[in-house]
């Protein structure tokens, strides 16, 4: 997607059919999607997400898909792991707890780099 026109717009529709049905998986695909195609990182989603979930108040969780969304936000960013460990955990237990298993992998999975990292002579922020 080299055309910034055609990507916006489709960035936009994905958030407009968000918008209608936050629960629906298939337009956060689509997002990514668009975001991969494009090139663009997944942390200029991160105010949409936040609309939809909030680690802050675990009662104003709107979308499961807008959690682990924000879980791959947080696990990106520099600092955030704990963030991202803590919205894979409202997803374990609260949200999606019937693929509980897979949310506490991920979450595994973001102590493994901090070990591996460890193990290798870097420090876990680098």
């Amino acid at each position: 997607m080299k055309d910034k026109a055609v990507t916006d717009r489709e960035i936009e529709y994905a958030k407009a059919a968000i918008d209608k049905a936050p629960q629906n998986q298939s337009p956060w695909n689509y997002l990514r999607g668009i975001l991969r195609l494009s090139a663009q990182p997944l942390s200029t989603l991160k105010a949409f997400a936040s609309r939809y979930a909030s680690l802050d108040d675990a009662d104003n969780v709107h979308s499961s898909h807008a959690l682990d969304l924000l879980a791959d936000i947080f696990a990106q960013e520099e600092g955030a792991e704990e963030e991202a460990r803590q919205a894979l955990s409202l997803l374990a237990e609260r949200y999606d707890p019937i693929r509980a298993n897979y949310w506490n992998y991920r979450a595994s999975l973001l102590n493994g780099s901090a070990e591996e990292a460890k193990a290798n002579g870097q420090s876990a922020a680098a």
